[in-house]
Parts: C-alpha cells; structure tokens; sequence
C-alpha cells in the first residue's frame, strides 16, 4: 500500500471514531442505507451523516436528503474527496457549510520548530466544571457547541485539554491516539490570544511527544486558514473534506 492512502485512512479513522464513541456513548448512533448516523439531541458535535464508501454515489442523493429531515434538520453531512475535486452541493441538493483539509504529517520527518522559552500548559479535563470550562473556551473559538456532557462521557477514551499561557486561559484542544497515530483537533486560540503564535506552540509541543513515543503519523482537518501554519509544521494535504447541511 502506498503511504499517501495508507495516511488518508488513517486519518479519516482518527476522526469517525471520536464521533463514534459519542454516538455509542449516548446510543445515538445508527445505520440507515449505508450512512453512519450520529444524532445527540443537547449537543451540536458530533452530529453528522456520513459514508465509509468514499465518495458517496450520486444516486443516494435523496436517501442522504431523507436522512437529514427525518433525523435533524440542523445534522451535518460529511464526504471526503480528493484535493482536485469540487464539493457536490448542487449534485446532493445541500448547501456547503465549509471546507477541510485533511492534512498528515510524518512523525518521523517531524523536526522541532522552536518558539519562545515560554511553554504552553495542557490541563486535561477530568471533571465536569473543567468540561465546561472547556465547552465555553471552545465555543469562543469556534461558535457552535460541544456539550460537556459529551466530553464528561469520553473523556476517559479522547483527550481533551483546556491550553494556558502565561496564566490564562488561551484555547481548547482534542488529542486522540488511534492506530500508533495522534489526531489533533479542536485547537482553537480564543479572539483575544490570537496572532500570538500560540496554536504553533501548542502543534509543536504535540507532535514533539508524539515524535519521542514512536507514534507514525500525525493527522488533522484545518480550515483553509490554518493550512500555511501546519503546512509550516511539515504536514501534507491529503485530501478535502466537505461539510453540508439542508438548504
């Protein structure tokens, strides 16, 4: 198997399986005509429809449309393409909420950027008034909901981390071991901390333990604007990832 694909699964495997340890956690998952389905009622993430087969056949069109209605109007349904492929919003009758980019990252290539000499602290949450110190540091960042009875539920299996600097609260940041490989998602720098090489800091120290644990690949989904940084880091696009909703 070559690396690029090998790297892709992997990649979409970190992330499906924290939604499917939500979704398990709250018996809120289902299967409906080849889709995964995750719908929790009090809690905006992770709730998603999505296909193992990629990409989604255009003729299950209205089968994905039907699930959406019946399920959650607000549900998010995500498909992963290749990186010259355009998003399928007219084709599926959605609209597109936003772009990813699936982005990896050899460990072994990693070589340390060095910063400040002041280090970013991780605090992992253990108890429900860090989760949600955590859910409202992340919804500053990101505007829209994590709920810390979700975090309270699988914290013992995902790593969830509130990040401060100099003694104040800066972000939030998810860190999930899977297959000899660390997904990092959900960092986020509140409005107030940002431009302030923080979310460097914290990649770097990251995949600096990553790195001295012998893991194989780094893996995440930036936003169109967070691809200089990790690009920066060393990490390579892989592939897109398009998020749609009901129109």
């Amino acid at each position: 198997m070559q690396i690029r694909p090998r790297m892709k699964d992997s990649n979409i495997k970190n992330l499906t399986s924290i939604w499917l340890l939500a979704g398990k956690a709250f018996n809120a998952r289902q299967t409906i005509s080849g889709f995964e389905v995750i719908n929790i009622p009090f809690s905006e993430w992770p709730n998603r429809i999505w296909s193992q087969q990629q990409p989604t056949l255009s003729d299950r069109r209205d089968v994905v449309k039907d699930i959406m209605q019946k399920n959650n109007p607000s549900i998010t349904f995500s498909e992963w393409r290749e990186l010259d492929d355009n998003d399928s919003a007219n084709e599926y009758g959605l609209r597109l909420k936003n772009e990813q980019i699936g982005m990896s990252l050899c460990l072994r290539d990693y070589n340390t950027q060095q910063t400040d000499n002041k280090p970013i602290e991780f605090i992992r949450i253990t108890d429900r008034a860090d989760a949600k110190l955590w859910s409202n540091l992340f919804f500053q960042s990101f505007g829209y909901l994590i709920s810390d009875e979700v975090i309270c539920e699988i914290k013992d299996q995902v790593e969830f981390y509130n990040l401060k600097y100099k003694g104040q609260l800066v972000g939030t940041v998810i860190i999930y071991t899977l297959d000899n490989s660390v997904g990092i998602h959900s960092l986020g720098i509140t409005a107030e901390f940002r431009k302030k090489g923080l979310a460097e800091k914290a990649m770097n120290a990251i995949l600096s333990k990553a790195q001295k644990e012998n893991l194989d690949y780094g893996h995440l989904q930036s936003s169109p604007m967070g691809i200089n940084l990790y690009k920066k880091l060393g990490f390579k696009e892989i592939f897109k990832m398009y998020n749609y909703i009901l129109k």
